[in-house]
């Protein structure tokens, strides 16, 4: 169905008690999407933008499709029916200020203009009526939301081919934007995959981007030598991860996520402006948008590549492993290391009866001379060699007591240890006395 829709209007404020006041409006390159709240509140894009203009007014109207999906035909039927009839207008880059102003006057005091909190403090005296403003001086229209109720004065949307339907603002046309060539993906390419078993990552001749990014049953890499089995969370949440959306051949439009490379990933130190912004902001980063789905064997990626990655770049990426972005519970990316934390093995992956905890080396690393007082200007406390096995003994106690713990819940423990004799046969006996616990 053919959609056209009132956005906004340069200089418009929004009614109290919102109060934005806005300036300049622009648009995002088009298509950009019509989206709507579905029942397990996540967003669905149910429409797309591909043409706007702006009226000798002011007015941006907006000119598009509904999508040929079953979320998109509900949301046409809502529309046609006049059951919604409203929309919000989403930012995409924008300019904003904080300030107060006086309504009976129109005075204002900017926020960071303000030389400092006291100076803000006596306007405020000054002017007890006065309230809080945020304004966007510039505002980018950066997608649409279909609302039954919306804060946006006179933003509406209408079937075009309705006789209430506005005519599209072409005698008083200013400025019009056509949707510039964005490559359409084909819909299969994104579809939930049927697998067998786990599949690692895979990038197909063509680009397509398909498999598991991490096993349900896999042990965080990073926790594994201290007796720690952190898995990927089962009710792991994607809708953080669906963030963006990729325009499809059959006309509509799907929210998908991005799988990421070549850039920070886990960073060591303190990290500069300039860095953090790179690793949020650089869309060179990106291999491309995929989709996320939850199956038997962990969480699956249907997608594809961007048409600028190079054969090598994704050769690079397959050959390594994807690493997600937890919060929480929350899958918030994908970025494709040389060694990830969760990595989907050729072998079987599910935890057996008989839990193993595998020492590459007791040692801990070399102790610098300092540390157990040889070689610098104070008196020795102990020697090196000393101080090291006394270090040495409390990382192997930590380690035979997460054992002794694995072994209480269940199963018998084998640890293999490369280290100096004498400390092998401590933690011999101490397995050995913690399995006959477990035999009691």
């Amino acid at each position: 169905m053919r959609i056209i829709t009132r956005m906004c209007q340069d200089g418009m404020t929004l009614p109290a008690p919102d109060r934005r006041e806005f300036g300049t409006f622009s648009t995002r390159p088009l298509p950009f999407a019509l989206s709507s709240i579905n029942h397990a509140r996540q967003p669905d894009v149910v429409a797309r933008i591909d043409e706007v203009a702006k009226d000798a007014d002011g007015v941006y109207w907006g000119r598009g499709e509904t999508a040929s999906t079953a979320e998109g035909t509900k949301a046409a039927t809502l529309i046609r029916e006049d059951m919604v009839t409203t929309v919000s207008v989403d930012a995409g880059a924008f300019e904003m200020v904080e300030k107060f102003v006086d309504p009976d006057n129109g005075e204002s005091i900017v926020i960071d203009d303000a030389e400092s909190w006291e100076a803000i403090d006596e306007w405020l005296n000054a002017h007890p009526d006065s309230v809080y403003v945020v304004a966007f001086p510039t505002y980018e229209i950066g997608e649409l939301s279909l609302t039954t109720i919306s804060g946006w004065p006179e933003a509406r949307i209408w079937d075009a081919d309705a006789p209430d339907a506005p005519a599209w603002p072409e005698g008083d046309l200013q400025a019009s934007a056509a949707a510039p060539r964005v490559r359409e993906f084909d819909p299969a390419w994104f579809e939930q995959q049927d697998y067998a078993a786990p599949t690692p990552l895979t990038i197909d001749r063509d680009g397509r981007v398909t498999g598991h990014v991490c096993l349900w049953d896999t042990c965080h890499r990073g926790f594994a030598e201290l007796g720690k089995c952190i898995t990927p969370p089962r009710e792991a949440s994607l809708a953080n991860f669906h963030g963006g959306v990729t325009p499809l051949t059959d006309g509509s439009m799907l929210r998908t996520g991005l799988l990421t490379f070549s850039d920070l990933h886990t960073a060591t130190g303190q990290l500069t402006r300039e860095e953090i912004m790179r690793a949020v902001e650089d869309t060179g980063t990106q291999l491309g948008p995929v989709r996320a789905y939850k199956d038997q064997f962990g969480i699956q990626v249907a997608g594809g590549l961007h048409d600028d990655v190079t054969p090598t770049e994704a050769g690079r990426a397959m050959a390594g492993t994807p690493s997600g972005d937890w919060r929480g519970k929350a899958l918030y990316g994908i970025h494709v290391v040389n060694c990830g934390a969760f990595p989907v093995l050729d072998g079987d992956l599910t935890p057996d009866d008989e839990y193993r905890l595998v020492l590459a080396s007791a040692l801990p690393p070399a102790l610098q001379a300092s540390a157990c007082g040889c070689g610098g200007t104070g008196p020795a406390s102990c020697s090196c060699a000393e101080a090291g096995a006394v270090a040495a003994s409390r990382v192997i106690g930590a380690r035979v007591r997460a054992a002794d713990m694995r072994a209480a819940r269940g199963g018998l423990i084998s640890i293999t240890v490369e280290a100096e004799p004498t400390m092998g046969a401590r933690v011999a006996e101490a397995i050995e006395r913690a399995n006959q616990m477990r035999a009691h």
